[in-house]
């Protein structure tokens, strides 16, 4: 509970911190003046993907903290990481929490200089992992190397968990588009896929292996893959 308690406070500071930026860096017009004037709470548009790691902010919304703080969240849906990135290239977006990929918006920052600050990361370790390897109930498969000819399916519409997964079967003797396929999968589409035996094992996050497990669609065979295998702590999303 201490956990989520400092997440939450957290969230709704950061969010605080970057309303304060943008209020005393623009100039005193405009939304920013007019709502000092009338009492009127700030807007933020604030995208994110379904995964456990949007805990922290969703109870604070619930329970109402930012709207104390004088400010009203929009969350905006997106089932591909890089959409996100996109979106907050382009000013459509004010902040990103959830499933913000690092990789993608440090490149994104180097060939636009200033454009975004990184206020936090977000991952695992391997005592509390944020990755996980699954297959259906009934596979044998019990290490990275027996997937060769198989399919996997690793999260959708994002160069890094592609860049990632390669690195990872390569590890283990596996080359991409040659030993194996990988198949990209939105979040929403993950665990009916592997319950659907249409992919051999899943490279996924919370809750899709909470989801997966429960539902008796699927078990996993390998906890924090990335965290063994590229880097303990594993940060894999930026905010």
């Amino acid at each position: 509970m201490d956990y989520f308690k400092v997440k939450i406070a957290g969230a709704v500071l950061a969010i605080l911190v970057i309303v304060a930026v943008l209020a005393t860096a623009l100039p005193a017009t405009g939304f920013f003046a007019a709502g000092q004037a009338t009492g009127e709470t700030t807007k933020v548009r604030i995208g994110m993907t379904p995964l456990l790691h949007g805990l922290p902010m969703y109870l604070a919304i619930e329970k109402g903290y930012f709207t104390e703080a004088g400010i009203d969240i929009e969350l905006i849906k997106f089932e591909a990481p890089n959409q996100m990135i996109d979106s907050l290239m382009q000013d459509k977006l004010d902040f990103t929490f959830v499933g913000g990929p690092a990789g993608i918006a440090g490149i994104a920052n180097y060939k636009n200089p200033g454009k975004m600050m990184l206020y936090n990361v977000s991952g695992g370790d391997l005592v509390n992992p944020a990755d996980f390897l699954l297959v259906p109930v009934d596979s044998n498969i019990t290490k990275i190397s027996e997937l060769k000819g198989k399919k996997l399916g690793i999260l959708g519409g994002s160069i890094q968990w592609r860049v990632l997964a390669t690195e990872l079967l390569a590890q283990n003797g596996l080359t991409v588009d040659k030993d194996i396929t990988i198949v990209e999968l939105a979040p929403a589409t993950q665990v009916p896929t592997l319950k659907a035996k249409q992919i051999d094992a899943l490279l996924t996050l919370e809750p899709m292996k909470t989801i997966a497990v429960k539902s008796g669609a699927g078990k996993v065979f390998l906890d924090g893959p990335m965290e063994k295998a590229l880097s303990n702590p594993f940060w894999r999303a930026g905010e």
